[in-house]
């Protein structure tokens, strides 16, 4: 229902015009790559303050009726963010320097538009970070395929999640069947809550209840 990309042969944005939707296109879980995916940052920063351009390879984006959405380049665009913060303090830092050097700051980020539906943007965003230069853990890969198996929309097929995540079928096909057991067996609010889960806490939600006390 929203309307159409505003700019044709798109190929840079202002800074804060490059929104993020974790839920749907940030396939790592930071309860895996956390300390992979803060040193990655930091690698990257440093990389742009070395840079005479100040610019890492383009950010992919997808317009989403209303905004830019970040689909694969969560990294960059969080090391562009934290070099913009980290030249602002240095400007400040010095009494001779004005607001108005901070804004001369660069402001543009080359980008990559992403034409496609929601669902195809989605699993491109968990194929190119499956086999991206900082490759997701495994147990990173199991837990996006789980969130996409809870993902109700067309084009979320079964070869496709194992496609893009690079897993086994088996897997996946296992993942729907716990979610087809926990639609008939939980509410609403506890289902919700098992979609936030890993896989690896997702896969013993039922066994769990089944344990004896401690």
């Amino acid at each position: 229902n929203g309307s159409p990309s505003p700019t044709q042969n798109l190929k840079s944005l202002p800074l804060q015009n490059i929104g993020s939707i974790p839920q749907l296109f940030q396939p790592r879980d930071i309860r895996h790559d956390q300390i992979q995916s803060t040193y990655h940052i930091e690698s990257l920063t440093k990389a742009l303050e070395a840079s005479t351009s100040q610019a890492l390879d383009p950010i992919l984006v997808w317009w989403t009726g209303d905004s830019w959405a970040v689909i694969d380049g969560h990294h960059r665009l969080l090391a562009y963010q934290a070099h913009r913060s980290s030249k602002k303090n240095r400007k400040c830092g010095h009494k001779h320097m004005s607001d108005k050097g901070i804004g001369r700051l660069p402001l543009e980020v080359p980008v990559v538009v992403f034409k496609g539906t929601i669902a195809e943007a989605i699993l491109h965003s968990t194929a190119v970070n499956s086999h991206d230069k900082l490759p997701m853990s495994k147990d990173s890969k199991l837990t996006r395929a789980w969130q996409l198996v809870t993902v109700e929309l067309k084009g979320i097929t079964l070869k496709a999640i194992s496609r893009s995540c690079a897993i086994h079928d088996r897997s996946v096909s296992n993942m729907r069947s716990v979610g087809n057991k926990a639609k008939a067996e939980c509410n609403t609010e506890q289902l919700a809550e098992l979609k936030s889960l890993s896989w690896k806490q997702a896969n013993h939600w039922n066994k769990d209840t089944e344990r004896p006390p401690w």
